[in-house]
This record gives structure tokens, sequence and C-alpha cells, in this order.
């Protein structure tokens, strides 16, 4: 075995035996990757721009950040955010008024993932902002002095 996998085993796997050659899915199920999001990513990013489809490997790059994106807001979606975040500093928010000193600089995230800032406190509309959409974390990036 390499010292390279020798230091990074989960990044080798056996052929199984009988295996000539491997597709895109055999790769897949031989690295258990199961959610769809990642897999379409995956194969697109294997074989960008050779797929003789019409899509340069620019296009499929595209697709696959797309796929990327799709699977962070899923996982935003799923779980709740002091799991999914605290440990970046997220702090989950309900309430209508600022819960900071209107001093602190701030970012913020609304509903759909979209995070804006830093800004000051004092500049966001903590309530409901324009479009409807909602502050569900803020975190925070300086207090004031």
């Amino acid at each position: 075995m390499s010292a390279a996998a020798t230091q990074n085993p989960h990044y080798y796997k056996q052929v199984p035996p009988g295996i000539k050659t491997i597709d895109v899915y055999r790769v897949l199920h031989m690295f258990a990757v199961t959610d769809p999001c990642l897999q379409h990513a995956i194969k697109k990013l294997l074989v960008a721009g050779g797929r003789g489809a019409g899509k340069d490997i620019t296009q499929d790059i595209y697709e696959a950040q797309l796929s990327l994106e799709r699977y962070r807001e899923m996982r935003a979606e799923e779980e709740p955010l002091e799991v999914y975040d605290s440990a970046l500093g997220w702090i989950a928010y309900t309430g209508k008024e600022c819960p900071v000193d209107l001093e602190t600089l701030v970012c913020i995230r609304v509903e759909n993932g979209s995070e804006f800032g830093p800004y000051y406190a004092k500049d966001y509309a903590w309530g409901l902002l324009p479009g409807g959409r909602s502050v569900v974390a803020y975190k925070v990036e300086e207090v004031p002095k």
C-alpha cells in the first residue's frame, strides 16, 4: 500500500473481484454516496466537459454547483439551526426586536438561507425584511467597545 493510502485509507477502495472497468455509478456505490444531490454533482465533476452532450466543462461545473447548493439548502431545511450552525457562531432568531446592541456588527440569515452583512444591527428591520422574508439567525461579527 502506498504512503498516501496508508495515511488516508478512506480515499482508497478495493475493486470488487471480477470487475474490469468502473463507471460513475460503481464509484458512487463503492464510496457509499447515497444523497442524490451529491451523486449528481460528483457525476458532473467526474466527466466534466467530456460527455459529448453539448455541454462544456463550465456548464457541467455550474450544474454541479447548483446540485451542491441544493444539498446545503436541504440540510438547512432539515436540521435545527442550533445543530447546523452553532459551531460557526450562528444564533437562532425567532423574535421581532433586535437581540443585540444596535451598534453591534452582525450578519443575518433569512428563511431561504441567504446571508447579509455584516452591517450594524440598527440597519436591519428585525421583524420582517423587504419581500416578506424573516430573519432566522444572526451572527455577531464585532461587539461595540
